[in-house]
């Protein structure tokens, strides 16, 4: 009968509360009614979208279409009616604005049942302009437009017309959401808020969540128990924004019992009935952030040893999360709260199976918005302790730390935990340099913003002491630019902390006009170097090497001419590139020397000429990545005597088992060749063969490393020398190397350059013999001479043995005269050709031998 009776006044409740209250985001679907094939909830991911957010009521037509959608009946109160909702207009293709004349969305309402219909908005081409948000509509209707008692609705009507280029190729869209039409209330509201989920709810927290009443309430109490009527998880709770409140401390697989009560600025419901939702079991301690095992840092030190397999996957990001260390997999959740500010150690030992990974966070990990630290096992086989040591937490205040693997398969990381409280919590110190780059100084400022639990602290720079009882600022210095400053902070209590701080003021000499000067060191050992950095430097324009980079300078001159050597050396710790340029003339008006070489540089200077050194350091980003320390020196360095090309030593023919005239030789004083080969890490030993017959020779190379080449080069003109420049077997500079054998076809009378390279102080040795098809020729042209040469008129050619034929070409190879006497003795006359370079090729008894001949 109290059942009946409680049923026949909510009734009653719900016919006498009449007011207009249409209020619908469309997140949950829609009562509204559309025309067939019309209106529809679309999810904002769909390939077509007309929506503001998330789901939105749209429609999707073609040309010469009219579709109408209505929202439910609501019952007038007799007030004015607010109303407000978002609208949008699209095209189906890009562009998305829709094209001219696209036609109408019309927006009405009608308090007579649908008899009658007013016009609130018409959108239109006159009107409307596209944007990719959506566009809010707001108005009120007079309540004697609507009077008490009457059924209210509100339409949206999209009327697509054919525009006058013609028919559309793609579809028109339209869509409405949020809408929000109502009355003032002028009674309470209903007691019909119900519970949206009742069953296996979360525990030991949850978030219940419940429709909205009706009658628009402003706010709502509830309260939750464990028994009808005694509401012991909490009572009237105040819910003003939204229909969800979270608890906690839920028992698992219990019944709770709920009670709803909305109110507006007219009052409270009464009476609201109660409703009961069931809990799920509680998960296994420790699994997930609300359901923690809390760790008493009062009590003795904790200990555990951990299978993080008998846990689940529950979280994947947090404010730690970095590609060193992140949560992947199974994790375990640690709760600590203090009563008193205290410093902890967190240990893991004999971690096996799996990466693992720890985080201590301000929050629950979903909601956590600080990283309080953060370690990570190795990724190895060989799983490294952690040991975390003086994490500060503070009092009344619950930190987390979560412990987590990188994987969710079995066998999972497994490990020994202990977490121990230090007596003495390390105070929090920062350092800020103070510039002072007049004189090219800085000074340090100590803020110290927490003393820990300590009454008194030593600061020191090691030079300087002060004394600190309360919290404050220090200041140290002066200290020249570019010095790392270490400030260590003690408190009385034994916690000690340092850190380390340094500045660096724009370098005095980073343009080229302010270039400091360089005097040579007496050798390799680098006596007369000097220091400097390029933080702070800026990029020189008229650094034609490498403009990009940040760069500083200097001069200088050296006292004698001859090779030297530069060699730049980090001295600090940064990972930056850094690089040489050398230039002569002017700051105004330079001259590349040699361009962006990477800590090394060799070259040949003159004496009493100043020269311009630049010092460059290099990234990715482009004002030049970080800056270097650095030491720069330069000396003067003994060469070769065949360094250059120039200075090639001669190398004579030897016997086929390197018998005779063998060359050895060592690269230890070599630099890199103008002309040679490959980077300035090159040094190269030059040589010069000129062959005795035409045809094949051989050239045994034994090279101390298989990085030690032989290049022989076809011309003997220095000036002439490039890439191009090989003797056919050869093809480039690293095909011949280490110890091996290569045969060549050379040509008579031709000088031909060779180089050895390498590009350490590599030793070889090598020999050239002709090859034995060769040994006939020498037989039969044993005696054999010629004359005059050079030569006016008549050219001579005898030979004890038969002279068969005698040719004469000019330098670009063409035959210009030829003789066949068949006879010990044979003359050409070369009157009539012009001075210059020509090549007799004789023949005596089927063998060849190749003659330079100059015609005066």
């Amino acid at each position: 009968m109290k059942k009946v009776t409680l049923l026949f006044m909510l009734l009653c409740s719900l016919i006498t509360y009449s007011q207009i209250e249409i209020i619908t985001d469309f997140e949950t679907g829609t009562n509204w009614t559309s025309d067939a094939y019309g209106w529809n909830v679309f999810n904002e991911n769909v390939g077509y979208n007309a929506g503001c957010d998330n789901n939105s009521l749209q429609v999707l037509t073609e040309a010469n279409q009219s579709w109408s959608t209505t929202s439910p009946t609501s019952v007038s109160n007799g007030t004015d009616v607010t109303v407000t909702f978002d609208y949008k207009v699209t095209n189906y293709d890009s562009p998305f604005a829709p094209v001219a004349n696209w036609g109408s969305l019309v927006f009405e309402y009608t308090s007579d049942g649908g008899t009658t219909w007013t016009i609130l908005e018409t959108i239109d081409d006159s009107n409307y302009t596209y944007t990719e948000a959506c566009t809010n509509f707001s108005t009120t209707i007079a309540g004697a437009n609507v009077p008490d008692g009457n059924d209210f609705q509100f339409r949206a009507t999209l009327n697509a017309i054919t525009t006058s280029g013609g028919p559309w190729t793609s579809y028109l869209l339209a869509g409405i959401d949020n809408v929000a039409i109502t009355q003032p209330a002028t009674t309470v509201p209903n007691c019909d808020a119900t519970l949206t989920s009742t069953t296996n709810i979360d525990a030991p927290a949850a978030t219940i969540s419940w429709d909205a009443a009706t009658g628009l309430p402003t706010g709502y109490y509830v309260s939750v128990g464990d028994d009808s009527g005694n509401y012991n998880v909490t009572n009237n709770a105040n819910v003003t924004n939204g229909t969800s409140l979270s608890l906690n401390n839920l028992q698992g697989e219990t019944t709770y019992y709920v009670k709803i009560t909305p109110y507006n600025a007219i009052g409270s419901s009464v009476d609201c009935p109660e409703q009961t939702f069931v809990t799920g079991p509680l998960p296994l301690l420790g699994d997930v952030c609300t359901y923690p095992i809390v760790v008493d840092t009062d009590a003795a030190p904790y200990t555990s040893s951990v299978d993080l397999y008998e846990y689940q996957d529950d979280y994947s990001t947090s404010p730690c999360n970095s590609s060193s260390s992140s949560i992947g997999g199974r994790d375990i959740v640690y709760a600590i709260a203090p009563f008193e500010d205290t410093s902890i150690n967190i240990s893991l030992t004999n971690i096996a199976n799996r990466t693992t990974t720890v985080h201590v966070l301000d929050s629950c990990v979903d909601v956590a918005e600080y990283c309080i630290a953060t370690a990570q096992s190795s990724t190895s086989n060989d799983y490294a302790d952690i040991n975390m040591t003086d994490i500060v937490l503070y009092a009344n205040t619950v930190t987390y730390i979560v412990i987590a693997s990188n994987s969710t398969l079995s066998p999972n990381s497994t490990f020994d935990l202990s977490i121990t409280t230090n007596e003495c919590i390390v105070p929090a110190v920062s350092l800020t340099t103070v510039p002072d780059c007049e004189n090219y100084e800085f000074s340090v400022e100590v803020d110290i913003t927490h003393f820990g639990n300590s009454s008194n602290l030593i600061v020191s720079d090691g030079v300087d002491e002060q004394e600190l009882d309360a919290i404050g600022t220090l200041t140290f210095g002066p200290y020249a630019t570019g010095s790392e400053v270490n400030i260590t902070t003690t408190s009385d209590l034994g916690c000690a902390i340092s850190d380390a701080v340094t500045y660096f003021c724009i370098p005095e000499n980073n343009e080229c006009s302010g270039a400091l000067p360089l005097t040579a060191s007496t050798d390799s050992t680098c006596d007369n170097k000097v220091s400097g950095y390029t933080y702070n430097a800026t990029n020189s324009t008229n650094n034609s090497c490498s403009s990009s980079h940040k760069d500083v300078w200097y001069t200088f001159t050296p006292a004698e001419s001859g090779y030297y050597q530069f060699t730049l050396t980090n001295t600090g710790t940064s990972t930056t590139g850094m690089k040489l340029s050398l230039y002569s003339g002017s700051c105004e008006s330079l001259t590349e020397v040699s361009c962006d070489n990477e800590y090394l540089l060799t070259t040949t200077l003159t004496a009493n000429t100043e020269y311009l050194v630049a010092v460059q350091s290099y990234g990715t980003d482009e004002t030049g990545g970080e800056g270097v320390l650095f030491d720069l020196c330069a000396y003067q360095v003994p060469v070769i005597e065949n360094n250059d090309c120039v200075d090639a030593i001669a190398v004579s023919e030897s016997d086929a088992d390197g018998s005779t005239n063998v060359i050895s030789g060592s690269l230890e004083n070599a630099f890199h060749s103008s002309i040679g080969c490959g980077g300035t890490d090159q040094r190269f030993a030059w040589y010069s063969f000129t062959p005795q017959n035409t045809g094949t020779y051989h050239i045994n190379f034994n090279g101390s490393t298989s990085s030690t080449y032989f290049v022989l080069f076809n011309t003997d003109d220095c000036t002439d020398i490039d890439y191009n420049d090989f003797v056919p077997e050869i093809g480039s500079c690293w095909t011949f190397g280490g110890t091996a054998e290569m045969a060549f076809s050379l040509e008579a009378g031709t000088t031909y350059l060779a180089a050895v390279n390498g590009a350490g102080a590599y030793t070889y040795d090598f020999y050239i013999y002709p090859d034995a098809s060769l040994s006939t020729a020498e037989v039969n042209f044993e005696g054999f001479r010629y004359y005059p040469n050079p030569v006016k008129n008549t050219l001579t050619f005898e030979s004890p043995n038969m002279i068969s034929s005698v040719a004469i070409y000019n330098v670009v190879g063409q035959k210009v005269l030829a003789t066949a006497d068949n006879d010990t003795m044979s003359t050409v006359n070369m009157g009539a050709l012009p001075n210059g370079i020509y090549f007799a090729k004789v023949t005596i008894d089927g063998a060849e031998k190749t003659i330079k001949i100059i015609k005066e």
